[in-house]
């Protein structure tokens, strides 16, 4: 593991180092497009143009695995840096100032929409899988289902076992009235990702609290009622985090594509007007 996070670390710090000196190398292009009186507004515009195009095709590589083009982790990397990079050359084209017509400041903010959430989304993507340790190792999403199935099948044949077995009938009860709604589906989304436990608490108290009307049997399967609890818990931190894995796309690819037409629409009005600067 340490060898691992030394890699990790070492391809952070070189490409890292590519980016600062692409940026250093950019800065003085436009600092000599500037002296020698060329249209620095031209070259970069195009050269947004072309960064927007290689931004979005990342999300058509991610829909393409099969395609050998590098692997998708290198591509994400890659979609990171470029993004960063990007934000300079946009500030470079609008020359540092706030925008002043209409369209102006719509693309503005679509392209700072863009941004912001592609910093968001990087932040998500690196704290999300830490978090999701806390609960062991993370399962895939499409197995969640499964298993919480799974252990709601456990529970009810736990339930109707100790109904043969024992004379009381608080076990049902119980399950009718709290553990069906909670095995059902996930549950306690936003507490998770808050990192609350108020709701589970809750219920671990009430389990606890119905042991005093069980018999020896039925203490046992309610300690094993717990258990299920507990794990069905864990899968629904697991589902949390990927929602939350998901949710920021939501905003990000559209508005992603929405920029990109909007580019489009601003070369062909810079060109119809024949103004010739993007």
């Amino acid at each position: 593991m340490p060898t691992m996070n030394g890699y990790f670390a070492a391809r952070r710090f070189r490409n890292t180092g590519i980016l600062l000196v692409v940026v250093s190398a950019t800065l003085a292009l436009s600092w000599a497009y500037s002296a020698m009186l060329y249209a620095l507004p031209y070259a970069t515009g195009w050269a947004l143009f072309a960064l927007v195009l290689f931004l979005t095709f990342f999300n058509l590589r991610k829909r393409m695995p099969y395609l050998p083009l590098l692997r998708v982790s290198t591509w994400m990397q890659m979609h990171a840096y470029a993004g960063a990079f990007t934000f300079l050359v946009f500030f470079l084209h609008t020359g540092w100032s706030l925008p002043n017509g209409r369209f102006e400041t719509m693309l503005w903010t679509m392209f700072v929409v863009v941004g912001a959430s592609g910093v968001i989304g990087l932040g998500i993507n690196r704290i999300i899988p830490i978090r999701q340790k806390q609960y062991g190792e993370p399962i895939f999403r499409d197995r969640l289902s499964v298993f919480r199935g799974q252990l709601a099948n456990e529970v009810e044949e736990l339930i109707i076992s100790s109904m043969y077995d024992s004379q009381t009938r608080t076990l049902a009860r119980f399950y009718t009235g709290r553990l069906r709604h909670f095995f059902a589906a996930p549950r306690n989304v936003l507490e998770h990702l808050m990192g609350q436990r108020i709701s589970i608490d809750k219920l671990m108290r009430e389990l606890e609290s119905a042991d005093r009307y069980l018999d020896t049997d039925g203490k046992e399967v309610m300690a094993r009622i717990r258990e299920k609890v507990v794990q069905k818990d864990g899968l629904d931190f697991q589902y949390a985090h990927y929602l939350m894995l998901r949710a920021w796309l939501f905003i990000h690819i559209p508005a992603t594509y929405s920029l990109l037409v909007l580019v489009v629409v601003h070369l062909s009005l810079t060109y119809g007007y024949g103004m010739g600067t993007p």
